[in-house]
């Protein structure tokens, strides 16, 4: 998942870090791309996320429910 997306959904950096238990500077350290021991937490913290995105994007083994 990409960051931007993740912000996106979160609704800004700020709430994304907090859904997560993170400081917001971590967030901003990120690259382009969610770190994938994230986007199993976010996996688990927000399903609803994850139910329209295009399954190419994520690896398989997230795909998995």
């Amino acid at each position: 998942m990409e960051k931007k997306t993740a912000i996106r959904l979160a609704g800004n950096q700020t709430k994304l870090a907090e859904i997560l238990g993170i400081n917001q500077s971590a967030v901003a350290q990120w690259g382009n791309d969610v770190p994938l021991m994230r986007i199993y937490q976010l996996k688990t913290l927000r399903p609803k996320w994850f139910k329209n995105l295009e399954t190419k994007s994520l690896p398989p083994s997230l795909l998995k429910t």
